[in-house]
């Protein structure tokens, strides 16, 4: 028998936030934001904190992106992501823009109301840049770093 995800439910689209074009409005995100941090396990809490204070990424993100994740194995958009299965929150780490070589050290988005099985299509996906383009531009993110 197949396992069932729960499924986060979708926010209403209304409003626009001027920061980031969404269409959801800053207090929709600033809300997601403070119940994703509210309702995260100590663990992940901790890790939250040394990355906001130290910058330490390596315990934040679940796996780094490899060359044959992209389609542009010479500059790739994404260098990690990690999802948090709690609070269905999705954290993306971008290429650093000064050599664009796939280095860390880049931004960082939070995206949140992301399911488990949109999880798994980023981690399969051959290129999560153009994935995240095409399906999570939709749902409210917000950059942390």
């Amino acid at each position: 028998m197949a396992k069932k995800y729960a499924r986060p439910k979708p926010l209403p689209a209304t409003g626009s936030n001027q920061s980031n074009n969404s269409p959801f409005t800053k207090r929709q995100i600033d809300r997601l934001q403070y119940q994703s941090r509210k309702n995260a396990s100590p663990k992940v809490k901790s890790r939250l904190e040394a990355f906001e204070t130290d910058g330490d990424s390596s315990a934040l993100f679940t796996f780094d992106t490899y060359p044959d994740h992209t389609v542009n194995p010479s500059r790739p958009r994404t260098v990690a992501a990690g999802y948090d299965y709690s609070t269905h929150t999705l954290r993306m780490m971008f290429r650093n823009g000064e050599d664009g070589q796939g280095s860390h050290g880049g931004a960082v988005y939070e995206y949140y109301r992301v399911s488990e099985s949109q999880w798994r299509h980023v981690r399969k996906a051959t290129s999560e840049g153009r994935y995240i383009n095409s399906t999570l531009n939709n749902h409210p993110y917000r950059r942390i770093a």
